[in-house]
């Protein structure tokens, strides 16, 4: 009768190398085993023969050749903007993420404040950020890359403030006096006082 199964798991569909400890590895007469210590996404072929008590042994099997799953999360980075940055002037912001994977990178997410304003799948991975003052206050930056797996990883939160002056400033005149009435050609001086929060450019 059936004693036991010999299996082999190669490294190549020609089992010219194996996975340590699975060449000729007896599993007994179990019809599943588990195989640790292989690597992410990467194939391997499995063959199998049965011995009879007597150790007469069958023919390999027809070889089967699998990949492993990919559960390995990409990795991600902001590299644009610096965290604390503020940002005093209109403009648009580029907003850039690296991102790597084992597999391949599926898409990027550019989030703001926790929500998801973009996506991208064509590195390199960016998005134009248009601030004007009607924007001010402060804000996080996030980016999250998934694989074509599923697989996802987010980055830490990149802080920065838009602060851009929507004051207009004041001015006054302070020569000639309202009423003043000139009866002699002369050279009038007309002088302003000009006032900002930021600083008058002219």
């Amino acid at each position: 009768g059936l004693a036991r199964y010999r299996v082999d798991v190669g490294l190549d569909a020609g089992f010219t190398s194996f996975v340590a400890g699975w060449q000729n590895r007896h599993v007994g007469v179990l019809t599943s085993a588990t195989v640790t210590g292989l690597g992410e996404y990467t194939n391997y072929s499995v063959r199998v023969r049965a011995e009879d008590n007597a150790s007469n042994s069958s023919g390999f099997s027809n070889a089967v050749t699998t990949r492993t799953l990919d559960t390995m999360a990409p990795t991600i980075s902001l590299s644009t903007p610096t965290a604390g940055t503020t940002f005093s002037t209109p403009q648009s912001v580029p907003i850039k993420a690296t991102a790597t994977d084992a597999v391949g990178v599926a898409k990027v997410w550019f989030i703001l404040n926790d929500v998801v304003v973009s996506t991208d799948t064509v590195s390199p991975y960016q998005y134009n950020w248009a601030i004007t003052g009607a924007n001010n206050g402060a804000y996080a930056w996030k980016s999250t890359a998934f694989d074509a797996m599923g697989n996802s990883s987010t980055t830490v939160a990149v802080p920065v403030t838009v602060n851009i002056d929507i004051t207009p400033p004041a001015v006054a005149l302070t020569t000639p006096t309202a009423g003043t009435i000139y009866t002699t050609p002369q050279s009038v001086p007309v002088r302003a006082t000009g006032t900002d929060a930021v600083g008058v450019t002219k």
